[in-house]
């Protein structure tokens, strides 16, 4: 299941680096399913804490990579540390997509479905960390 998450977190980080990369060179976005990409990720949405979310989804998607690779090489003394650090900032990364999931749909009523794939690879990999490391988790939270 971790080179599921991996695979996930590449694509995820490739979502991201697109996104980046289109609005670099100030080129519009296509996007697949009729949607309106290009509109919501130049929206006034699209920053958050002065920086743009697809920023966001590099350093997201980069540090479920790195570190869900690490538990492949971790030592025992600090694996279950890795492991919380994963779960939680999976569940950071899926509830933040949750958010921007509503946005798109409640307040720019517009979507963006390269954002929504993302959303989905958020999705996963938190679904997957959980079934993965439950053991781990459930021990910490005493259940």
């Amino acid at each position: 299941m971790v080179f599921v998450i991996i695979a996930l977190a590449l694509g995820g980080l490739w979502l991201s680096i697109y996104i980046y990369r289109t609005k670099l060179a100030e080129k519009p976005l296509v996007c697949p399913l009729d949607g309106s990409c290009d509109f919501v990720v130049h929206s006034g949405y699209s920053i958050v804490f002065g920086i743009p979310v697809e920023i966001l989804g590099i350093f997201y998607y980069s540090s479920i990579a790195v570190l869900y690779i690490s538990t492949l090489f971790a030592p025992a003394d600090i694996y279950q540390f890795i492991v919380l650090v994963e779960v939680a900032l999976s569940a950071l990364g899926f509830l933040m997509s949750l958010y921007f999931t509503w946005l798109q749909l409640v307040v720019i009523k517009r979507w963006c479905t390269i954002c929504v794939g993302s959303a989905l690879i958020c999705m996963m990999i938190f679904i997957f960390s959980l079934y993965e490391f439950w053991p781990i988790v459930g021990q910490f939270l005493g259940l």
